[in-house]
């Protein structure tokens, strides 16, 4: 070989280095979603095995309604929220599965809020890659995609080819990655850096009248087809592997007159109860006891179907009453990691603090608050984040001026 053929064919093999060196670069610093649902999933992973009470699975209805730093701080009890917005019925039973690897839960805690989802939502691609796209590379979670992606799954299989374009974000994604290398070393904030919700209260105060007693409405409509199957799918396996130590819950909401909509999904949360109770599962219909809760529907709700902060600790407290109590376990942990959940408990107060003193002097707004605040209140940087949410807001806020329709 000539010299200029071993030149050319260096060159040839340096490009293709240089190829797969990029290709590298973007696989690893492209897939990121940018939000809490990501960090409240990968952190999952970097908890200690073992250690973990109580897992809580479902959407949103889960992550805010639940305190996992205040029922640790009040009761001793570990507890985590396995759980992302719009999660479909089908991604439970893999969840279990993948908790089952690294932890022994006293308790599952799974949400029926996925039963009321239509076809199009059981499958929705953003809502199941949420989960999907954020658990390690195993055979549970190429299990979750031959089960719930339809079509082409070379885009789940290869996360870079949905996600290249994220390379434009380098900066925050450089962030997220040393945030996760933080996690998986010093094992500090897991549970606390996968909040998320509104700064809020309800919009506009609900008369007691106004409140439909849902005690009393009981009736029924089939599951969507593909929702149907995810149901009896996650209580076949459940009694097939002969897991017991699991409850069903229905998350606080209200009903009124004015969303006659929702009385449509409330006959498919019936219909799910209805099919779970008969095969032998217990489970908790919260919205039936939000009187005993204690929850006032414009105080502790940031909207008709999620709690706020105010209302997540009455929740709380509640269910640490009402499920936990009677169990009377208590968490077998090292003092080494109590001390790293009193200092989550820290940072929780820390948060839980300022978001109060806002909710009680400015009421409803629109400011949304996600696991950036915790990375704010560890570098002392909260008003810099404050000034960024409340911009925010002020835009969506417009936005929906802008959309009202005229009154007639």
């Amino acid at each position: 070989m000539n010299e200029k053929k071993k030149r050319h064919f260096l060159e040839i093999a340096i490009m293709g280095l240089i190829l797969i060196i990029s290709i590298l670069i973007v696989s690893r610093f492209s897939t990121h979603q940018f939000n809490s649902h990501e960090v409240r999933v990968r952190n999952f992973f970097a908890m200690e095995d073992n250690t973990i009470d109580v897992v809580n699975i479902g959407a949103s209805e889960i992550y805010t309604g639940f305190s996992p730093e205040y029922l640790w701080e009040n009761h001793g009890i570990t507890s985590y929220n396995l759980a992302t917005a719009g999660a479909p019925m089908g991604l439970a039973e893999n969840q279990i599965k993948v908790a089952l690897k690294t932890q022994k839960p006293k308790l599952f805690v799974v949400s029926i809020n996925g039963a009321q989802y239509n076809d199009k939502r059981a499958t929705a691609e953003g809502y199941v890659r949420m989960w999907v796209d954020n658990i390690p590379e195993s055979e549970l979670r190429q299990e979750a995609i031959d089960r719930l992606v339809e079509g082409d799954k070379t885009a789940y299989k290869y996360k870079f080819l949905k996600y290249h374009s994220n390379i434009l974000r380098l900066p925050e994604a450089v962030s997220l990655e040393m945030r996760e290398h933080r996690a998986n070393k010093d094992k500090r904030l897991l549970t606390v850096s996968g909040i998320d919700g509104f700064v809020s209260v309800n919009k506009e105060p609900i008369a007691d009248e106004d409140i439909y007693p849902i005690e009393n409405f009981t009736e029924r409509e089939a599951l969507g087809k593909k929702t149907q199957k995810q149901l009896d799918e996650l209580l076949d396996f459940l009694e097939k592997e002969k897991i017991d130590n699991v409850v069903f819950v229905n998350m606080p909401t209200y009903f009124t007159e004015k969303r006659k909509k929702d009385f449509k999904l409330r006959k498919k949360q019936n219909e799910a109860i209805s099919q779970i109770e008969a095969r032998g599962f217990k489970v908790y219909d919260f919205t039936k006891e939000m009187d005993a809760i204690g929850l006032d529907s414009h105080k502790d709700f940031y909207n008709w179907g999620h709690l706020n902060i105010l209302g997540q600790e009455k929740m709380t407290e509640y269910f640490y009453n009402r499920v936990l109590k009677d169990m009377n376990f208590k968490s077998d942990i090292s003092q080494e990691t109590a001390k790293k959940w009193d200092e989550n408990y820290d940072y929780y107060k820390k948060f839980y603090d300022w978001a109060k003193n806002i909710i009680e002097t400015e009421g409803p707004s629109k400011m949304k608050y996600d696991y950036a605040i915790i990375d704010h209140l560890e570098n002392d940087t909260l008003e810099s984040y404050e000034k960024k949410i409340r911009f925010k807001s002020e835009i969506v806020k417009k936005n929906d001026k802008g959309n009202e329709k005229p009154k007639k």
